[in-house]
């Protein structure tokens, strides 16, 4: 499985969990339609740390509950999900701790 089928998944399991449509879900989140829609139908390979932030605020759960899931156990992209992940570690910093991070353009480089 890949990143992009395990995101997908683990978005309609969320849906079913907490008793929304997929619709509501994106309305909810102020997510564009067509933006979840691509997401839901596996045509983004790397959905927007901000879209999966939107929508665990929405549900009023943490990020890390939200890839708290089997399905993002032995991914086939591995390297990508890597790659996923130290961009959200940057992106997540440089929104919420921008006063504190000495050389942030530096390190929006690196990552």
């Amino acid at each position: 499985m890949y990143l992009k089928e395990a995101t997908s998944k683990r978005i309609i399991e969320l849906c079913n969990e907490y008793h929304y449509t997929p619709n509501k879900l994106a309305e909810m989140s102020r997510i564009a339609p067509s933006t979840f829609n691509d997401i839901l139908n596996e045509k983004r390979d790397n959905p927007s740390s901000m879209v999966i932030c939107k929508i665990c605020k929405t549900l009023n759960i943490e990020m890390k509950d939200f890839y708290n899931s089997d399905l993002f156990k032995n991914l086939e992209d591995l390297f990508f999900c890597i790659l996923f992940k130290l961009q959200f570690e940057r992106d997540y910093l440089l929104n919420h701790h921008q006063k504190h991070i000495p050389h942030r353009n530096l390190y929006k480089m690196l990552v």
